[in-house]
């Protein structure tokens, strides 16, 4: 399928292990989607080149094994700040349009439900283990029956995560604490502190956010342990809020 792509993202042709997109709009955008045939994996060093395109990475694991095929979709839209609502209503629209493309694992980007904006605000929407935005990945997941995941911010306990959260669509629910804030970041959420792989009904995948992947032990510590590596990330945006 055709997929508009940012300024810069020449990696598409790189390996058909790999996807992502780097979209800077949702207006018009669609998930990129690819079918993970069976292949020889490309190393997870290649994506360290990513850093700074603000994208969701998909990545093949273990080095060099041959895998089974995995039908995956990356979705790229920039959400309105605090505007959970909104942010929302567009996820699901993309999310049921991979779904009918054949996903069966379907990736949003890290803060997609509130926006990812420097703010005092920024810690006051995280939410609680009921709270709405993990209603609606519920409800989703099971509606359309795919594995369902991205990050946003958790409350847990005193203390406020970045949290990756996969859905399967029988509820089963996996999270992922940010173990490498940038910098600043760590004005707002807490540090995860251990990897986690999701046995899922996709296979056995792990899970990284953004920044994560600057460090390369956070990747090499689900080497040769997991079917797939999926990241979760977004450039935030500068402004008044």
């Amino acid at each position: 399928m055709p997929v508009r792509v940012g300024a810069g993202c020449t990696w598409e042709r790189v390996a058909p292990a790999m996807a992502w997109n780097c979209g800077r709009s949702a207006r018009g955008y669609k998930p990129l989607l690819r079918q993970a045939a069976p292949t020889i994996s490309w190393p997870v060093a290649d994506f360290g080149k990513a850093l700074g395109l603000g994208l969701t990475t998909f990545a093949r694991l273990p080095f060099w094994t041959i895998l089974a095929p995995m039908r995956l979709a990356a979705v790229q839209f920039f959400a309105t700040p605090f505007a959970l609502e909104r942010n929302l209503h567009t996820a699901e629209r993309l999310v049921r349009d991979a779904a009918e493309q054949g996903a069966a694992v379907v990736v949003l980007p890290e803060m997609y439900n509130t926006g990812y904006a420097y703010s005092s605000r920024l810690a006051a929407s995280a939410e609680g283990p009921e709270g709405p935005t993990l209603r609606w990945m519920k409800r989703l997941s099971a509606d359309l029956g795919v594995v369902l995941g991205g990050a946003l911010l958790l409350a847990q306990g005193r203390r406020v995560r970045n949290v990756f959260v996969l859905m399967e669509p029988d509820g089963a629910m996996h999270q992922y604490a940010k173990r490498h804030p940038f910098v600043w970041e760590r004005l707002y959420f807490s540090p995860g502190r251990r990897p986690l792989i999701a046995a899922t009904s996709a296979g056995r995948i792990g899970l990284l956010t953004c920044w994560d992947i600057a460090h390369w032990g956070a990747a090499a510590s689900y080497r040769g342990n997991v079917d797939a590596l999926l990241v979760s990330s977004a450039p935030p945006r500068f402004h008044r809020a």
